[in-house]
């Protein structure tokens, strides 16, 4: 029996424009930025 994916604790990406990436985080997939020093973490819960 095959295993089904339950959540995602977290991904990681590298993105050649971080701003591109962060309003396509947002706004396509309805997460929210979170700032941190250094990172571009993003949260899927409200």
């Amino acid at each position: 029996m095959p295993a089904a994916a339950l959540c995602l604790d977290h991904l990681v990406l590298t993105v050649a424009d971080v701003d591109r990436a962060c309003a396509f985080s947002t706004r396509v997939m309805g997460m929210r930025r979170i700032k941190k020093k250094g990172l571009q973490p993003f949260r899927c819960n409200p």
